[in-house]
Parts: C-alpha cells; sequence; structure tokens
C-alpha cells in the first residue's frame, strides 16, 4: 500500500490527466435503486467513487 503523501499524488494525476496504470486489487458496484456505478480503490483509500458505467464495461467486463 503507498505512502498517504505517494497516494494523494497518485489521486491527483487520475484528477489531471484522466489516468493512471495501478496494479491493485478494484471492486465496483451498483445502486440499483440510484442508478449509480461506485468504485473502491482500497490501495488509495478511495471508497464510493462515482464512475460511469463505459468504463465499468471497458475495464471490468
Amino acid at each position: 500500500m503507498p505512502e498517504k503523501r505517494e497516494r494523494e499524488k497518485i489521486k491527483h494525476e487520475l484528477i489531471e490527466s484522466g489516468g493512471y496504470t495501478l496494479i491493485d486489487e478494484f471492486r465496483a458496484r451498483t445502486d440499483v435503486d440510484k442508478g449509480v456505478n461506485y468504485l473502491e480503490i482500497p490501495s488509495l483509500d478511495v471508497r464510493n467513487v462515482r464512475v460511469k458505467e463505459s468504463i465499468l464495461k471497458k475495464r471490468f467486463l
């Protein structure tokens, strides 16, 4: 797991460039009632981040 400072750099890179290569476990879930998809990246301490269905299909299916 990256140190807190490194996690923040990675998150910044994701926001600025729209992508970052990270080899890790990711989890996706769908809130059926709201029709929203969420992504979790445990090593970055990221939880409940909304993600487009098109990204899920491209990366997870």
